[in-house]
């Protein structure tokens, strides 16, 4: 009775916290048996077994509910195909029927033989009242029984391949899955078949399994641009920017007319900070295809991270002169314009105009040349704008109106910007900045509290934007706040806002001491 009271809670399992300094030691020998025992210890493996048990038990007592939390921490600790199986049992035996054939469903695309996964999902969806698929089922579990030749079973491998192909193109994904692994239960090495289930799974955005799947057609076999390309893909998405340039360079290398591959590449080498690979990849992918505008956009973007405004500038012009009711381009390019304007400005230009420049210094920062970047960037913000309202349409409009000194108009963008899209840190910044430079100009102390509450929503919604730690450390000390204001100041410096903008260390100690630098 007591076991069933605490059903519910995870059971807590002796392992002393000792021990994983032992295991850490043991996972370091050059045995691999020990190795080997060391990472099913130390794993989710150890706990993941000890709840199986435990569901396994309680489903072998009639207990399907008990049984179903032990096999769900089960899976947590390491989704294993068994743990799944056996879940789907116990959903079954409670009447969960959905729940059920969802469980088998995994069970099958883990292993594609499994008779008792899709008996288990053939009573599953007779209880759900899917006849169809219960008889689909049927036929595949008669068709792994009774398939005893090796030509009939090269036969039968054959057709699932075939339905398999067809499905996929009809984009019945969940279908062509379970086609492509009936052809692995009468041919375990089909590569065509591992190959198959990757693309399913790359368009159904399980990106670890098609990689799991793409690995194996590449073990049995398959060599071509197109399997690394996928994998390639499916790395890309999960953030492995290094395996998807590994990837996409084999597939390259197999065939260098695929332009898809040196698109992806090019992606993976952008995010990577590689802005100049990237570009490479880019143009050749443009040789390639030369009326894929969707490269231009990104072409653009990493040239202008690259400090090349004026070509990334008629990337985006290409784009808009190709689809002029685009409101993102004329954003982008909007935000090229502004960059390029601030590019050559000095530290002491960005942040100290914020407050109380004089006049004259202002005149001689806002040169004709910026002045007429900074316009051409309003009147594309005004586009875009115009097009389709967003948040960082304003936000972007905010900070050439902001640069251009006209504080209402900032300020009503950046309070739109915030409207639209309340956890947009850097237009809460920005009002900041409005605010302050506003309550700097009139002696207001209501519109520095209001800007340090901009600043606390920044830095709230993002914790790296170490210009909202300095300039609220400013307004702390104002109002008497020392401690605060020193912390807030160890802060920007720890973000190294101030080294990365150009400041020379008698620069920050200048700021430091509330002097102008």
């Amino acid at each position: 009775m007591q076991q069933n009271q605490n059903i519910g809670q995870k059971p807590q399992l002796r392992r002393p916290p000792e021990h994983m300094e032992f295991f850490h030691k043991l996972s370091n020998s050059e045995n691999p048996w020990v190795r080997g025992i060391a990472f099913i210890t130390s794993s989710g493996l150890w706990e993941a077994r000890h709840y199986l048990t435990r569901g396994k038990r309680a489903l072998s007592e009639g207990k399907s509910e008990h049984a179903v939390e032990y096999l769900t921490l089960s899976i947590e600790a390491y989704p294993a195909p068994g743990a799944y199986l056996l879940r789907g049992d116990a959903y079954l035996q409670s009447g969960e029927f959905q729940k059920a054939a969802d469980d088998y469903t995994v069970v099958i695309r883990l292993e594609p033989s499994s008779i008792m996964a899709y008996e288990g999902r053939r009573k599953a969806r007779e209880g759900a009242g899917n006849a169809d698929g219960a008889i689909a089922d049927k036929i595949r579990v008669n068709d792994l029984r009774n398939t005893t030749t090796d030509i009939s079973k090269e036969r039968m491998m054959k057709e699932y391949l075939q339905t398999g192909t067809q499905n996929l193109s009809k984009e019945d994904l969940e279908t062509a899955i379970e086609d492509f692994g009936m052809a692995l239960a009468f041919k375990p090495n089909s590569p065509a078949a591992y190959f198959g289930i990757g693309t399913a799974l790359l368009e159904l955005e399980d990106y670890e399994g098609a990689i799991h799947n793409f690995s194996k057609a590449i073990k049995f076999g398959m060599k071509d641009a197109q399997v690394f390309h996928s994998r390639g893909l499916s790395n890309y998405h999960l953030g492995n920017l290094q395996q998807a340039i590994a990837d996409q360079t084999r597939a390259i290398k197999r065939d260098p007319s695929l332009e898809s591959a040196h698109y992806c590449r090019g992606r993976a080498y952008h995010d990577s900070g590689k802005f100049r690979a990237a570009i490479r990849d880019y143009d050749t992918t443009l040789k390639l295809a030369p009326h894929n505008t969707v490269v231009y956009y990104y072409r653009g973007q990493a040239k202008r991270d690259l400090g090349d405004y004026k070509s990334a500038i008629q990337d985006f012009t290409l784009l808009i002169e190709s689809d002029p009711t685009c409101a993102e381009y004329y954003s982008q390019r909007a935000q090229t314009m502004y960059r390029w304007a601030m590019s050559k400005s000095k530290i002491a230009d960005q942040l100290e105009l914020i407050a109380d420049i004089g006049a004259p210094e202002r005149q001689k920062w806002l040169s004709k040349e910026r002045v007429s970047r900074l316009e051409a960037a309003l009147a594309d913000s005004d586009k875009a704008i115009l097009l389709e309202p967003s948040a960082e349409a304003s936000y972007n409009r905010s900070l050439v109106n902001f640069r251009l000194n006209r504080l209402d108009a900032a300020l009503a963008d950046c309070k739109t910007a915030v409207g639209l899209e309340p956890d947009f840190a850097d237009a809460w910044h920005n009002l900041g900045c409005v605010m302050y430079k506003l309550g700097s100009m009139q002696y207001s102390d209501t519109l520095l509290k209001e800007a340090m509450a901009a600043f606390d929503n920044a830095i709230k919604y993002k914790e790296t934007l170490a210009g909202a730690y300095y300039l609220r450390s400013k307004l702390r000390e104002k109002f008497g706040d020392e401690k605060g204001a020193q912390e807030d100041t160890m802060q920007a410096l720890t973000r190294k806002i101030l080294g990365d903008a150009g400041w020379d260390d008698a620069s920050v100690a200048d700021v430091l001491r509330g002097r102008r630098a």
